[in-house]
């Protein structure tokens, strides 16, 4: 699979607002991520409550609430939930966005050699592997 994690939602809508419970866990062995960041359009003018968090912060910007897992794998911190109540609309929370890199590939390729493309001469290079995941999480 291509995308390392897996997502699952539960809002709870009441005449009040919406409780929103999301639980992630790490699906792929060979992948860590980091820098795991999940936002929800929750406006300062919004009453909102943090009901649970197992692994990660959470802050509220004014705008958004956001939820940061440093890193997440198989071996290390391989699941956490979130759940928060929100005086809005389902509509609001969601879709919400998740942020994240990990420093491997998801093309399995070597670089063997870099030449310059006039001369011909081998020139020293560094090769940085890095994949970049945003996703959209819709109802």
């Amino acid at each position: 699979s291509l995308c390392p994690l897996s997502i699952s939602c539960w809002p709870s809508v009441a005449a009040n607002g919406v409780t929103l419970t999301v639980e992630v866990e790490a699906t792929e062995p060979s992948r860590t991520l980091h820098d795991v960041h999940f936002s929800f359009t929750c406006p300062s003018s919004v009453p909102h409550q943090i009901l649970r968090v197992e692994g990660g912060e959470t802050q509220h910007d004014g705008l958004s609430i956001h939820w940061r897992l440093p890193e997440m794998s198989v071996s290390g911190l391989s699941a956490a939930t979130l759940e928060f109540f929100a005086a809005t609309s389902v509509t609001t929370v969601l879709p919400f966005s998740v942020e994240m890199h990990s420093k491997e590939s998801i093309c399995d390729f070597d670089v063997l050699e870099c030449f310059h493309m006039e001369k011909a001469e081998p020139i020293a290079y560094a090769l940085t592997r890095r994949t970049d995941y945003m996703l959209t999480v819709r109802a």
